[in-house]
């Protein structure tokens, strides 16, 4: 089965590999880490980020969690979750759930809008908006749309979690309720930009 992370998958294993041949051969010493991360993203351009700086704080944030420890130091008193968030790698999708697509007609019957009994759709001389400090997501809108012009958007870390524990902060980066969350691992296969992984104790085995 295709997966949204199987493009990921295979640079965690790298990352993995190296810090355990780290490990086996006696070698794990801060000093060398950064050797580890410009050896795994050398430069001087971007492979999968905006750049290569990301890059390599994302691929420390890995060899984190390939220790066993938390993505940043600051974590690691805070959480005792195995699932994490690698903050950089969040791309912050839209957090707004209906959206009008271009499939509006701007049509005489404003369905949409009749459907609407939170005051959350107007409309201009180009299409229906959706206001989300208004909308309550109740899908009423999209499903009266008779061009189904809005679209139905949900993170795809959201929508993969079957107890409700995604949540999002301010800055709409990813957030785990470590309360509701039952380390399933649905998200980290769901979220295309790698930014939930899981904490590896291949170390403690080796050691």
């Amino acid at each position: 089965m295709i997966t949204n992370d199987e493009g990921i998958v295979s640079f965690k294993h790298k990352v993995i590999e190296e810090v355990a041949r780290l490990a086996w051969n006696d070698e794990l010493e801060e000093d060398y880490f950064d050797k580890l991360v410009y050896k795994l993203i050398p430069g001087p351009k971007a492979s999968f980020r905006c750049c290569i700086y990301k890059e390599r704080e994302l691929v420390r944030q890995r060899i984190r969690l390939a220790l066993g420890k938390c993505p940043t130091p600051e974590k690691d008193e805070k959480s005792k979750n195995i699932v994490q968030v690698l903050d950089p790698a969040c791309d912050e999708c839209p957090i707004a759930s209906y959206v009008v697509t271009d499939n509006c007609r701007l049509c005489m019957g404003k369905a949409c809008l009749n459907s609407c009994q939170f005051g959350a759709i107007t409309i201009d001389r180009n299409r229906s908006h959706i206001d989300p400090s208004k909308c309550k997501e109740c899908g009423k809108c999209a499903a009266a749309c008779p061009y189904n012009a809005i679209a139905h958007l949900e993170r795809p870390c959201k929508k993969s979690c079957p107890t409700g524990a995604i949540t999002y902060d301010e800055d709409g980066l990813c957030m785990i309720d470590e309360e509701k969350c039952v380390q399933c691992g649905h998200c980290i296969h769901s979220c295309p930009f790698g930014a939930i992984s899981s904490r590896s104790y291949l170390v403690d085995i080796i050691k």
